[in-house]
């Protein structure tokens, strides 16, 4: 792709959708409740909404993040290059679980009732999202032809 803007964007959809499959599939084992969508909603939808409501909400919101983060892992490739880019989107996945589930949400005191199991579920989940982006940056990225 030749714009960089929408090839960011659309790397950061991509690993976004990735996850939220990924997610909608864990939650279907029994035991595993992950409700981080949901918690995001909370901050967008006032009073008690339902959960259909809340997990459009939340889904979108994710979306939107995946986005902003795609185009924060175009501007790091950019920065230090096109190689190893699962190496890069492990690394920016695990970064970015710190940095959303582990501080921002405790910030944003995000009633997350998750157990260590499903905080570990939760670490895989955006390290597949981050290998996927970084996987679609560097494969619909526009290189020069020689």
């Amino acid at each position: 792709m030749k714009d960089k803007f929408i090839l960011g964007l659309s790397a950061g959809l991509a690993g976004s959708l990735v996850m939220a499959v990924l997610l909608w599939l864990l939650n279907l084992i029994p035991g595993v409740s992950i409700k981080i969508l949901y918690e995001m909603a909370t901050l967008f939808l006032a009073g008690e909404s339902g959960a259909l409501e809340n997990g459009i909400t939340g889904t979108i919101v994710h979306f939107i993040c995946g986005s902003i983060i795609g185009m924060a892992m175009l501007a790091l490739f950019h920065v230090t290059g096109y190689g190893s880019p699962l190496l890069k989107g492990i690394g920016m996945g695990t970064f970015t679980w710190f940095l959303f589930c582990g501080i921002l949400a405790r910030l944003l005191n995000l009633q997350m009732r998750d157990t260590f199991i499903d905080s570990m579920l939760l670490l895989l989940l955006h390290i597949a999202f981050g290998i996927t982006a970084g996987w679609f940056l560097v494969k619909y990225r526009d290189r020069e032809i020689t």
